[in-house]
């Protein structure tokens, strides 16, 4: 069976510093605004938004933070995960069980 290949970023020593800078502006800016049933998801869109706009070559602090927290206030997207096997039930957003096509 072939595994799926997935391109990881890598970066720099400086660019990590300002990721992680951007990370902790972003976090404090929103922590008081969370949510603590909510922290991790938005601790992830932040991680998410930040990566993803490196992979894009920003690096600067102050604009990956404030694309960060904007990020971090919008509704998560739905995304969609195959079932694995055949046979399996999904089950939709108020718990009813069907059968997968």
């Amino acid at each position: 069976m072939r595994r799926a290949q997935f391109s990881l970023p890598s970066f720099d020593p400086d660019t990590l510093r300002a990721l992680y800078a951007a990370f902790d502006n972003a976090w404090q800016g929103v922590k008081a605004d969370t949510d603590a049933s909510n922290r991790d998801a938005v601790r992830d869109r932040i991680a998410l938004a930040i990566i993803g706009q490196a992979r894009a070559g920003e690096t600067n602090v102050a604009r990956l933070t404030a694309l960060a927290i904007a990020q971090s206030r919008t509704r998560p997207r739905l995304f969609l995960v195959p079932a694995v096997g055949g046979s399996e039930l999904r089950r939709s957003a108020r718990g009813k069980s069907f059968p997968r096509p």
